[in-house]
């Protein structure tokens, strides 16, 4: 990038300035100086630019081809270069604009003032100024400024924008809201529990930011030969008028030739044909929810032969559900051996405790007052009522893929209760379409065999490894990296070794997980699995386009040199073809930020 970003409009009035000048020429042949000097002064300025740090680029070329045309007499030719030169330079200075501008979706999401409590009294104030402790009230349609905690109220909350999850969330009391959140209806007063700068929203537009700004191997390589291409071309300078030359037998004649030989040997479109691809497909998926670590990852990531998935929170929901109230005798019906149970468990933090009393929330069945209520790690809850003592314990009896819990009364079973951890939505079909991209995928778990077996059946994964112990899921990660590459996909903290011995780490629903968005190579903001076949999507689409992009600059060039040494193109031609080849290998880059 040889303008800053403000610039492109300058050039543009330039570009247009040259233009009127030629178009002046056509009758008034000495306004040709002004196309020169208004054509001249964006490509000198990065000329001498780039000379004062010891390179040459295309500027140069271009330079000398115009001022080249100028020495022979074909001013019109001249003008007519830097007119196309700058309007290529243009428009990929503005293609680079639509790549970054289409981030702002993010940057809009932070509001510029909040209502904060001060003195018992709410002011609005910059979110600057909000810190950590701070109580602020968001009412509907608004968005949290900050990371914080629900004192009071309850809301419904969107998060499209930031995590690609279309479905608003529920939240209450207690639960944690991040920076970007929009609330739907009601009103919620917070606690801030830090300042903007520490905020989730603003952590993820500074990784997409550094993302862009991350040159992948193909950018690094063909800025790289562009440089070197570049001088080449303007050692070989007198071998190349000497070869016409020889062939024309006329200075004039060979000297043109030599002209058109510095338009269409220059490699800019060569040169963009991989960061503006790849600026785009990082915007793309992060609009997506999917934050890729620079241009790297979005360039290998599909060429990885394995994707190792973790069970629980990857595949799975992690959380486990009732899924079954079985009544052994027939003194109780289902919602009664519900009530009992939810009873006893309504002050147990547990997972499972959670469960059942959620499905007692949502069949809204009222609480009893037990008495003499205890918990015993690893046994169970028990408690008395009218003179009988009830208890919900752990049961012998395990189902393939979840939990038995009995619900005795005076040590006699009167029901069991059956909870699994249930499938996140779209994970059959999520897995299948990453076998038909053709990856091979392995389920890691530390779960009981039988667990396990049964979750990697119905979601159609025929390798899996149980019982897996950190150091057993860190040495299987290592050996899939080493036989043909390996993707690890994991809940980014638990998984943090795995992800890291991974090829590339992919870890999941990484909004509020700072650890996550720093040490995985890729992120998937929400927990919605069908994202992750997306990843993998975005990047071989993303390589794709690089491709399409080399060969079309690489073939332009090899074209029209070809076309040139056979005397078969003129200057005009010459400038058209290089500055079209431009344009196109941007319009083919940019499709990157509608990949779908």
């Amino acid at each position: 990038m040889r303008l800053r970003f403000e610039e492109e409009y300058i050039e543009a009035f330039f570009t247009g300035l040259t233009l009127l000048f030629f178009l002046i020429s056509l009758k008034y042949e000495i306004a040709w100086i002004g196309a020169y000097v208004f054509g001249s002064i964006f490509t000198l300025k990065s000329t001498v630019e780039s000379l004062r740090e010891k390179r040459v680029d295309v500027d140069l070329l271009m330079l000398l081809g115009a001022y080249g045309a100028a020495y022979i007499g074909k001013f019109h030719e001249g003008a007519f270069l830097l007119f196309l030169f700058n309007l290529g330079s243009t428009f990929e200075r503005f293609a680079f604009k639509i790549s970054r501008d289409s981030l702002k979706g993010l940057l809009s999401l932070r509001p510029e003032k909040a209502l904060v409590l001060k003195n018992d009294q709410w002011e609005e104030v910059p979110v600057e100024e909000i810190r950590a402790g701070d109580t602020i009230l968001v009412k509907a349609g608004e968005r949290v400024p900050v990371d914080a905690e629900i004192v009071e109220g309850r809301a419904s909350i969107d998060l499209s924008l930031i995590t690609g999850e279309y479905m608003p969330e529920f939240n209450k009391e207690g639960d944690r809201v991040v920076s970007g959140a929009l609330v739907i209806d009601g009103s919620l007063k917070l606690r801030a529990l830090g300042g903007i700068k520490e905020s989730s929203l603003e952590k993820i537009i500074q990784l997409v930011t550094q993302a862009q700004g991350l040159k992948s191997k193909t950018q690094t390589l063909a800025e790289w030969i562009g440089q070197k291409y570049t001088l080449a071309v303007l050692l070989t300078l007198p071998l190349v008028y000497g070869l016409f030359y020889l062939i024309l037998k006329d200075h004039s004649q060979a000297f043109y030739r030599l002209l058109i030989h510095l338009v269409v040997a220059s490699p800019c479109a060569f040169v963009i044909s991989t960061p503006l691809t790849v600026m785009s497909a990082i915007a793309s998926a992060a609009r997506k929810g999917i934050l890729f670590k620079g241009g790297a990852v979005v360039e290998e990531l599909h060429e990885v032969k394995w994707v190792a998935l973790d069970k629980t929170g990857t595949i799975t929901k992690g959380k486990p559900r009732l899924k079954e109230v079985r009544v052994l005798c027939g003194c109780h019906t289902e919602d009664e051996i519900l009530t009992i149970a939810a009873s006893l468990e309504r002050n147990i933090t547990h997972p499972v405790a959670e469960a059942i009393t959620s499905s007692a929330r949502e069949k809204n069945l009222k609480s009893l007052d037990f008495k003499d209520v205890s918990y015993k790690l690893g046994y169970g809850v028990s408690g008395r009522l009218n003179g009988n003592i009830w208890e919900v314990v752990s049961a012998r009896e395990r189902t393939e893929s979840g939990i038995v819990l009995s619900v005795k009364r005076d040590g006699m079973d009167e029901a069991i209760l059956i909870l699994e951890d249930e499938l996140k939505e779209g994970a059959k079909e999520s897995i299948q379409r990453l076998k038909e991209m053709g990856y091979r995928v392995v389920m890691i778990s530390g779960d009981r065999r039988r667990n396990v077996e049964s979750i990697a059946k119905a979601v159609g994964i025929d390798e899996f490894v149980a019982e897996a112990s950190p150091e057993d899921k860190l040495r299987k990660i290592e050996e899939l990296s080493k036989n043909g590459g390996c993707c690890m996909v994991g809940d980014g903290i638990n998984d943090g070794p795995a992800l890291a011995a991974a090829t590339f780490g992919i870890a999941m629903g990484t909004l509020a997980s700072d650890v996550a968005l720093d040490t995985s190579d890729v992120n998937i903001l929400s927990d919605n699995i069908n994202l992750l076949p997306k990843a993998f999507e975005i990047s071989k689409k993303s390589y794709g386009i690089i491709l399409q992009n080399i060969v079309i600059s690489l073939g332009s060039v090899v074209l029209m040199i070809l076309l040139n040494l056979f005397g078969v193109i003129n200057i005009l031609f010459g400038v058209i073809g290089h500055e079209g080849t431009t344009v196109l290998v941007a319009l083919n880059g940019l499709r990157a930020l509608f990949l779908k």
